[in-house]
């Protein structure tokens, strides 16, 4: 399962390589969900190719790398894993609300890695999908304007009269709770929870290919057609299935009504 697209920009001295994220396809979804536990995405074996590749056209400019939700994962994963002689040619590669890793290795390999100061990852001030999985990558916090979800679209994010983003000094209490929920859920389940409960949602769909917005638009016959999905499960994993939702839900309770550390 895979959704990939990258554009490339080239400029008289410098270029400027963006990824995509997630489209409105089930398809680019499920490869979302798989990044909670699947070290490699076939995307991001796309977004190393690519930048490679593009690199070649332009062999003695500069460039940038970036992009917005999962795009900003394939920016950083693209240039960590290039040749030393393309990352001294890299100036930025901006994660614009993008997720972190899954994969440990990953995330080891940044601390020590000789170009991390030319990473810069940004979200706004109620991030939600920024402070998915892991990273050690310290955060620039964006102002930014509506509710929940609504602030990982880019066009809430404020920018100043002088065409900089503005900056707010923390995070909202929120996001901090979502962080701590979301990562506390995906720390309770194995491997085989994790693809039950992705299977789940996605098996009651024969083509991935279906719009997010149909779903959304057709919401009772989705529903009905996951709960028909979930009733064809044998009765083992109805039962995980129960208890994953009841974890999420627990989770939920007590981060919310302050029945964690502060």
């Amino acid at each position: 399962v895979c959704q990939f697209f990258a554009v490339s920009i080239f400029f008289e001295d410098k270029i400027y390589i963006s990824y995509r994220g997630t489209d409105l396809t089930l398809r680019a979804w499920k490869e979302d969900l798989n990044m909670c536990f699947m070290p490699l995405i076939p995307s991001q074996t796309y977004a190393q190719e690519y930048l490679k590749e593009v690199l070649l056209l332009e062999k003695d400019k500069g460039f940038y790398c970036g992009g917005h939700s999962k795009g900003g994962n394939l920016a950083i994963y693209a240039v960590l894993k290039n040749e030393k002689s393309i990352n001294e040619r890299l100036i930025k590669s901006y994660s614009f609300d993008g997720p972190g890793f899954v994969d440990n290795k990953i995330i080891e390999y940044i601390d020590c890695w000789p170009y991390k100061d030319k990473i810069a990852k940004l979200m706004p001030k109620n991030a939600l999908v920024g402070v998915l999985l892991n990273t050690t990558i310290k955060p620039i916090i964006v102002d930014a304007k509506g509710r929940g979800a609504l602030q990982h679209d880019p066009f809430n994010w404020k920018v100043d009269d002088n065409g900089k983003f503005k900056i707010a000094f923390h995070r909202v209490r929120k996001s901090f709770i979502n962080e701590y929920v979301i990562s506390q859920w995906i720390a309770s389940m194995n491997l085989e929870d994790k693809q039950l409960l992705i299977n789940l949602l996605f098996d009651s769909f024969k083509n991935l290919n279906i719009s997010i917005l149909k779903l959304k638009k057709e919401w009772w016959s989705t529903i009905r057609k996951v709960i028909k999905q979930y009733r064809l499960l044998p009765k083992k994993d109805k039962k995980r299935f129960k208890k994953i939702a009841g974890k999420l839900l627990s989770l939920n309770r007590d981060a919310n009504f302050g029945i964690i550390k502060k």
